[in-house]
C-alpha cells in the first residue's frame, strides 16, 4: 500500500520554475561558499573569486 502511494505521488507531483530554483538554490548552498541574484525563472550565484554563473529553467512540455 505505500509503494502504491508513493508511485502516486511521484507522479502527481508539479512543481514550477520558481519553486525548482528555489530547491537548487538550497542545494547548491551545501556545495559552495556563494551569493544569489534573483531573476525571474533565473538564478545567478557569484562565487568568492567573482566567477558568475547564471541558472536559468524553463518547463518543457
Amino acid at each position: 500500500m505505500e509503494q502504491e502511494w508513493n508511485k502516486n505521488a511521484e507522479t502527481n507531483f508539479h512543481t514550477d520554475e520558481k519553486s525548482l530554483l528555489e530547491e537548487m538554490k538550497l542545494i547548491i548552498t551545501d556545495f559552495f561558499v556563494c551569493d544569489f541574484i534573483e531573476e525571474e525563472n533565473a538564478l545567478i550565484m557569484r562565487l568568492a573569486n567573482g566567477q558568475k554563473f547564471k541558472f536559468t529553467l524553463k518547463e518543457v512540455k
